[in-house]
């Protein structure tokens, strides 16, 4: 067993950005590039993507691309993280969305700092606003994501009322944004 994997979760079907929004370049990278980049110190990585995208992601690195567990296909983000916890046998997996360029791998340093066996998650909040898809989970959530997966009660702070969350606040609120539009790239 892995002591902790990272997630990139790249499965979205980006229709408020009018187009594939993980490979759109920012400063000449890609912006799927900037979450692995922020995972630089975990020998394991994992991007969850749709089948099409996942040949284009392929194109360009050499990295382990899966695809949501086809029983939970279309559910959103804990369909990612549950099947990327089916892949890779980890004690934690730190999570990161596809969309937040301006992400530091500092800010996955400082969350992998919390882990604790009393917590489930360990999720961020920047600006007053807690950043679900910026998290660390232990491998005990796997169940209780499942359960909210097979149940259709797909959202995270559902999820974080049935876990033991640790807060951890952040200062800088940019290195947060994500982006859903192309005026987001401004």
């Amino acid at each position: 067993m892995k002591e902790t994997a990272g997630i990139v979760l790249a499965g979205g079907m980006s229709r408020r950005f009018g187009g594939e929004k993980s490979l759109t370049k920012i400063n000449g990278k890609e912006m799927v590039a900037y979450s692995v980049e922020a995972f630089a110190g975990l020998n394991d990585i994992v991007i969850v993507a749709r089948p099409d995208l996942a040949v284009k992601i392929l194109q360009t690195r050499r990295i382990c691309v899966i695809f949501d567990l086809p029983q939970y296909r279309g559910k959103g983000p804990l369909a990612g993280i549950y099947s990327a916890m089916t892949e890779i046998d980890a004690e934690w997996y730190a999570v990161l969305p596809c969309d937040t360029p301006w992400i530091k791998q500092s800010v996955i340093e400082k969350l992998l700092a919390q882990r604790a066996p009393e917590w489930d998650v360990i999720v961020s909040r920047a600006g007053g606003r807690l950043q679900p898809l910026i998290s660390v989970f232990h491998r005990r959530a796997k169940e209780k994501i499942r359960a909210k997966l097979d149940t259709g009660n797909l959202s995270m702070r559902s999820l974080f009322e049935d876990c033991r969350v640790k807060i951890i606040d952040f200062e800088q609120k940019k290195w947060f944004a994500n982006i859903n539009t192309k005026d987001d790239l401004k």
